[in-house]
């Protein structure tokens, strides 16, 4: 990734040459060859632009997130229930005292030959990590 020169102001350093002001410098030519889709090489500054592209305001009620977004879904349920009990009660979420409670949060992928159950493969090797799930007491 290229910068800008470094500033003395608070947000000086660290700034992409491709930005929103010279619209991510995208190259038209390589999106018409098909080379990229975007137009703008490297994930994290795809990411950027299209984070930074977005309104402020997105009706979440049109997303259509799939399994490979469960981490999404997650870290906004969780967000959600926060936000709802310090608004009803003003507490905070246990992380924020115990961080080590999210030390064993990580990404990861699984794939598996054509043919086989995906949920039943990826049960499998969470599983094989993890242990079984915990069992949920019906009420």
């Amino acid at each position: 990734m290229e910068y800008l020169p470094q500033t003395s102001d608070w947000m000086g350093r660290w700034r992409p040459a491709r930005n929103r002001s010279n619209d991510y410098l995208i190259d038209r030519e390589m999106q018409q060859s098909g080379e990229s889709y975007t137009g703008v090489p490297g994930i994290p500054m795809q990411d950027q632009m299209i984070q930074e592209s977005m309104d402020r305001i997105v009706d979440r009620t049109l997303e259509h997130l799939a399994i490979s977004d469960r981490m999404v879904m997650i870290t906004r349920h969780a967000l959600l229930d926060a936000a709802r009990e310090f608004k009803e009660k003003g507490a905070l979420p246990n992380v924020l005292h115990e961080p080590g409670l999210a030390k064993q949060a990580t990404g990861g992928d699984i794939l598996v030959p054509k043919g086989v159950d995906w949920l039943e493969a990826y049960e499998k090797a969470m599983t094989e990590k993890y242990g079984p799930k915990p069992q949920v007491a019906a009420e």
